[in-house]
């Protein structure tokens, strides 16, 4: 997991972070790489501005489900508040300094303090999760305060020497050209340079004070015991650089100790587990024994109850028994054989069934066809009887009319004949009123241009308005 940090406006990814990284780590982290001592805090900016302070006990796991959170690191610049080591130094004080002398061990120590107490709390978080911070030597110090006592005992001469219990802190660098004190902090050139001795602040071998390191020692030139001091700081370097040396022994032994140990401890485990399984084993060579032991009696409790007489019958009966067996054999065989002579026919029947089912199934198929074309031609039947029956009632019709044209033709035929005779009696009229010497008057009729004479032509005329039909006789 990665974090981005904005450190003096430049972001700054924190690569390694686990489940148990917290924001006091980051924080040192940090603090570390920048180089600058003083107070820091870790401010968390969400994307419409509004900005929270996180504590130091946060967990960076839950800052990484926001990616649009900015995270910027913010120096404190009120120095009111006391950092925990200047508490602890406070406590171990005998005495009381005065109100100007506590105001430049604040301005001086806080420096120290602030830069301290970050490689001391958790040199693991800094060395293990970020790859941003390099390795600091002074992971290795120790704050245990049985080891610090030892150097009171091992130098008596600091408590002699200084009766006011203070250790003046010497810049190395005007003596080291090379080095450059890091610090953006500016030193206290004041009068009373005087740090109280209650825990060894000064501990810091000068072949750590290089430029990666973020630590600094105050200056004090209008000291008075220079040269005391100096020598007091060289026996105090060479006293740590030996307690270092010592702590990594005393480490290394300790995880050679603790190998030791977890051997041991896997040795035992492997040697409980092969005492419960010998155990194990012992009881179930016990048990078996005593089944042996048990068998062992009852076979000679048998041999001793069966004689060669009951043996013999017993041959007897268990050949009969055989015999009975193989002829039981023989006539499951035969029934065996019989049985699937059966299956066999009853498949055959099955089969035969189910062919038979489907000659049905066709035939119903069939029949269903035949109903459907009975009705069909029962429909075609209906609708030929519908048929004729209209057209035995046209001609009934037609018949009707057949007659009433019969009839009329009757009637006009009857007047014909009424009028021919009419006609007659009138050339019989014009006869006898000698009209038979004149002669005939013959007009052209205008449709056939035929010359008719005039009681023909008088006739077609009444014959033409009697029946206009044109029908005639």
């Amino acid at each position: 997991m990665d974090l981005r940090v904005y450190v003096d406006g430049v972001a700054r990814i924190i690569c390694d972070l686990t489940r148990t990284t917290t924001v006091h780590d980051i924080i040192i982290a940090l603090a570390q790489y920048k180089g600058k001592a003083g107070r820091y805090s870790l401010i968390q900016r969400a994307p419409d501005g509004t900005q929270r302070t996180l504590s130091p006990n946060e967990l960076t796991c839950e800052l990484i489900h926001h990616p649009d959170w900015a995270y910027i690191l913010r120096q404190n610049p009120s120095n009111k508040n006391q950092s925990n080591g200047e508490k602890r130094s406070k406590s171990l004080d005998e005495r009381k300094p005065s109100i100007q002398q506590e105001q430049q061990q604040q301005q001086q120590q806080q420096t120290f303090f602030d830069m301290l107490s970050p490689v001391t709390s958790s040199p693991s978080s800094s060395s293990n999760y970020f790859r941003t911070v390099q390795n600091n030597a002074f992971a290795t110090l120790s704050s245990n305060n049985k080891k610090r006592s030892n150097i009171h005992q091992l130098f008596p001469s600091i408590n002699t020497n200084n009766s006011n219990n203070n250790i003046n802190l010497i810049d190395l660098s005007p003596s080291l050209p090379t080095r450059q004190r890091l610090s953006r902090t500016p030193i206290q050139e004041n009068r009373h340079q005087s740090i109280q001795y209650s825990r060894p602040k000064s501990a810091i071998p000068p072949s750590t004070l290089s430029e990666n390191s973020a630590f600094h020692i105050v200056h004090n030139p209008n000291s008075n015991h220079t040269g005391i001091q100096h020598q007091q700081q060289q026996q105090y370097i060479a006293l740590l650089q030996i307690l270092k040396a010592q702590e990594i022994e005393v480490e290394q032994q300790q995880q050679e100790l603790n190998e030791k140990q977890k051997e041991i401890e896997y040795r035992e485990a492997i040697l409980r587990q092969a005492q419960i399984y010998h155990e194990s084993i012992q009881h179930e060579l016990q048990i078996l024994e005593e089944h042996d032991r048990r068998l062992f009696s009852e076979c000679q409790i048998i041999a001793q109850d069966y004689s060669s007489d009951k043996l013999e019958f017993e041959l007897e009966y268990h050949e009969k028994l055989h015999s009975n067996y193989e002829h039981l054999q023989q006539q499951l065989t035969r029934c065996s054989t019989t049985l699937e002579q059966k299956r066999q026919i009853q498949d055959q029947l099955q089969f035969n069934i189910s062919q038979i089912h489907e000659e049905i199934q066709q035939m119903e198929t069939v029949i269903t066809n035949d109903k459907k074309e009975i009705l069909q031609y029962q429909y075609d039947l209906e609708r030929s009887n519908s048929s004729f029956k209209q057209q035995e009632d046209l001609l009934y019709i037609l018949n009707q009319r057949n007659d009433d044209i019969e009839r009329i033709i009757q009637q006009d035929q009857k007047q014909i004949i009424e009028f021919e005779d009419v006609l007659i009696e009138f050339d019989d009229l014009l006869s006898k009123n000698n009209f038979a010497n004149t002669s005939y008057h013959f007009h052209e009729t205008s449709s056939t241009g035929i010359l008719m004479p005039v009681h023909l032509q008088l006739m077609n005329s009444t014959l033409l308005k009697i029946c206009p039909s044109g029908i005639w006789v």
